[in-house]
């Protein structure tokens, strides 16, 4: 019995999560809500991106793109 307690309390306490956060968090915190704004923007809808293609090109431009903007140089 003390075993099977040990172990549902392991698995209740590596269960938990931290929130996620908003677009409203600090900016030096990792926001799951402006991260999915980038991804949404650089993706730009649900269809396929195979390698060699043009909507491949596309995103590897809007990528390109957003690191410029930060800062990053990249190839």
């Amino acid at each position: 019995a003390a075993l099977a307690a040990g172990i549902w309390l392991l698995a209740a306490v590596g269960s938990s999560r931290p929130p996620a956060l908003g677009p409203d968090a600090p900016p030096t915190e990792f926001s799951a809500g402006r991260a999915d704004a980038v991804l949404g923007r650089l993706l730009d809808g649900q269809r396929p991106r195979p390698a060699g293609s043009a909507e491949n090109a596309a995103v590897r431009d809007r990528i390109l793109k957003d690191l410029a903007a930060l800062g990053v140089s990249a190839q």
